[in-house]
């Protein structure tokens, strides 16, 4: 497969164990390896591997290296041409203590420079990628796959995280590993760590009561910006499912003049399609539209996968058979619309939004009228003028999936405490990373993480992240306004996408023996671990009523304990506690 991207692509992760010394007779082992071999190969003691594209050549990998027993490391995307240059620069940075000039660096990527003295760990700002690692004296092990960082004897799992697993939360499961965060660089020699910030965002200087309309216009020029490197880099794919960001991208690589093809998962369950949006979309743009139907039959787990974080979403079979469809077509950069919502929707919003928000006096009268005007309380609207309460949480909390058969959390425990997203790092992208898209030697990317475009989003008032209106709620009003001008009001105007859950609630009510077998044996790990009751799970299982309830938190427990299988296997799960001496089966 040619590829003739202006990106460095080669770089898929990397992985290290290394002894910080001054031994020069003895220099760590490093290798080039394929990234779909990378399983293939022992993790041992002094040494470091570079995981490549499965098209990169290992040997021009290996002859780039800047120094004699000094090695950088990489993996994500630079938008700079591959070069022994560019490696040296990276290197000749963190050894002056120059980190700044990493922050030049325009790209989604983390990194290691290697010395026999020190450690360099590095991560750009607008990367959901990052780097792993643990520190036992003076030996270290880093990995951008924290599953080969497990000591031996394997980690015990908070049990309290795998409930939250189990209602779909992105929580970390690993509490003896750090990691790298965004803009900073961590240094490690045998005295122990330092961590330097050498970049953050801060809010783009706008002037005061900047309109929505100019909002909106900065944020597609900022948006032009970040595609500029995807548009001149051969055939792109983009995951379209209809919805306004991913419509958004797609629009914007269009008018860079991309070569661009658009992806959509199909279904036949005909309350979750959003097959006409798609196609709608693309017959605008004149793009050509690969629409491909999911299988939703007796193979929607399997206990072959293998996770480093639970997958918690429906879609894991589904992406992976795009992802061969993508490869079969030659795309190795593919785009999606992430961080919209996070970037430009609604966070926190009440009517201290509206009053302290940078708007019009003329604004904020339309937008109390509204609010007013809507499903909200007024009690709960009054109570709002306080900043520290959001409308938001409180939908939220209700929105929350059942739990009927997972154990009540201990006597005096009311409930868990809020899960708090760690925008930081979102562990089911990178699980998707590492199991679905860079296995077929994809890099997947997101031109709406771009950093201008956060910087825009830091200053972006609440009040412009949802409208009330008519008794309506307008989200992401910057998004919606930028498609206003090319797409119908079928496409801007729709609200949140059909009822994308039918499907699998149509699978867990025709297929409830899967479950069974899956989380209803006394070989299930969750309930070793007593985060599944097995009791309440037969007869969550043997009434429709509660299937159709529990079908999320089902298809979220199947796949947490797919993930306990995958790590029993690599040997990197132990329990604690009652239960603990019993030997764990292979799976």
């Amino acid at each position: 497969m040619e590829r003739n991207y202006p990106f460095v692509t080669d770089y898929m992760g990397c992985y290290g164990w290394y002894d910080i010394q001054t031994q020069a007779d003895q220099p760590p082992l490093y290798q080039c390896i394929a990234f779909n071999e990378r399983n293939r190969v022992p993790l041992q003691m002094r040494s470091i591997l570079q995981w490549l594209h499965p098209d990169a050549s290992p040997a021009e990998a290996h002859s780039r290296q800047p120094f004699e027993q000094e090695y950088v490391l990489l993996s994500g995307l630079l938008a700079y041409p591959l070069s022994q240059d560019l490696l040296g620069m990276i290197h000749a940075s963190c050894l002056s203590g120059n980190y700044a000039r990493l922050g030049h660096l325009s790209g989604m990527f983390v990194g290691c420079v290697v010395t026999q003295e020190k450690l360099f760990l590095f991560r750009s700002v607008t990367s959901q990628e990052t780097i792993f690692y643990r520190q036992q004296g003076t030996r270290v092990r880093w990995s951008t796959d924290p599953s080969d960082l497990v000591q031996e004897g394997g980690e015990a799992f908070d049990q309290d995280a795998l409930w939250q697993c189990c209602q779909g939360a992105m929580v970390f499961l690993y509490p003896q590993l750090k990691m790298i965060r965004p803009g900073s660089v961590v240094v490690i020699d045998a005295h122990g760590e330092t961590t330097h910030r050498y970049e953050q965002l801060v809010p783009l200087n706008l002037p005061r009561r900047t309109s929505l309309h100019k909002y909106a216009a900065s944020t597609y020029h900022a948006l032009l910006q970040a595609v500029q490197p995807y548009a001149i880099s051969g055939r792109i794919g983009v995951m379209l499912s209809g919805g306004i960001d991913s419509t958004l991208v797609l629009m914007a690589l269009v008018d860079q003049g991309a070569d661009v093809v658009a992806y959509h998962m199909d279904t036949d369950a005909p309350l979750a399609r959003e097959a006409s949006y798609a196609q709608e979309v693309c017959d605008r743009l004149a793009v050509p539209l690969v629409s491909l139907s999911s299988n939703e039959h007796d193979d929607y787990f399997s206990s072959e996968w293998e996770f480093p974080h639970p997958y918690n979403h429906v879609w894991f079979g589904r992406m992976q058979q795009i992802a061969a469809r993508i490869r079969q077509d030659g795309v190795s950069l593919l785009c999606n619309g992430c961080h919209g919502d996070m970037l430009f929707g609604p966070v926190r919003y009440g009517l201290s939004s509206i009053m302290l928000g940078d708007t019009s006096w003329q604004e904020k009268w339309t937008m109390l009228q509204g609010a007013f005007c809507s499903r909200w309380e007024w009690k709960r609207l009054i109570r709002s003028v306080m900043p520290s309460f959001s409308l938001l949480d409180e939908d939220w909390a209700d929105a929350r999936q059942h739990v009927d058969f997972l154990v009540p959390r201990p006597a005096g425990v009311a409930r868990l405490p809020d899960i708090q997203v760690d925008l930081d790092f979102l562990p089911q992208e990178q699980t998707a990373d590492l199991t679905i898209w860079r296995p077929q030697g994809i890099f997947f990317c997101s031109p709406l993480g771009d950093k201008a475009l956060r910087q825009l989003a830091l200053r972006l008032p609440d009040a412009y992240r949802l409208l009330p209106f008519q008794g309506r709620f307008i989200d992401k009003p910057v998004l919606r306004l930028l498609l206003s001008e090319r797409f119908s009001g079928q496409i801007w105007r729709r609200e949140r996408c059909p009822w994308l859950i039918s499907p699998d609630q149509q699978y867990c009510l025709s297929h409830p023996h899967v479950f069974a077998n899956l989380l209803g044996t006394p070989e299930t790990y969750l309930i070793r671990l007593h985060v599944v009751d097995s009791d309440q799970l037969k007869r969550v299982l043997a009434d429709p009523v509660l299937l159709r309830r529990n079908a999320e938190t089902l298809i979220c427990s199947a796949m947490t304990e797919l993930f306990l299988r995958s790590q029993a296997r690599r040997g990197n799960l132990s329990l604690q506690g009652e239960g603990a001496d019993v030997s764990l089966p292979t799976c």
